[in-house]
């Protein structure tokens, strides 16, 4: 497995070193990583959006409330989010063919919120059943 950034990197060899000592305390850091895998995949997003040039206005606003002063962004928020510019991005491809997206984020495939089946909505569930439903994940 490749990992390129470093936070990831590091709670992924400190929740594999960790899995056999302690499960309950390689959970949380396997939530952690969930989250903060999809909290960096989504900032790369956003940052992408901005090097596209903020092309859809309704998307913007979103964005702007989601970063207002004093609002916290989710986990979901940060799927979402992800979610959508990767439409924008496959949508850019397909109308200008632009070579200036990575390439990853236009093929990224979230799934739908409604899938559950999905890899991404299994891990949110995960993460979620784990954090606010006590022990129900194991």
């Amino acid at each position: 497995m490749t990992i390129t950034f470093p936070a990831l990197k590091s709670a992924y060899i400190e929740f594999k070193s960790s899995f056999e000592e302690d499960p309950l305390n390689s959970a949380d850091e396997l939530c952690d990583l969930i989250e903060e895998f999809f909290k960096t995949t989504g900032k790369v997003a956003i940052a992408q959006y901005i090097a596209v040039g903020f092309p859809n206005s309704a998307f913007n606003q979103t964005l702007f409330y989601l970063f207002r002063p004093g609002a916290n962004q989710f986990v979901g928020t940060w799927v979402s989010i992800i979610r959508e510019c990767c439409k924008v991005f496959k949508s850019q491809t397909q109308k200008e063919g632009s070579s200036n997206i990575i390439p990853e984020l236009v093929e990224y495939n979230t799934g739908s919120p409604k899938n559950y089946d999905h890899p991404v909505n299994r891990l949110i569930h995960f993460r979620n059943s784990f954090f606010h439903g006590g022990m129900v994940a194991f």
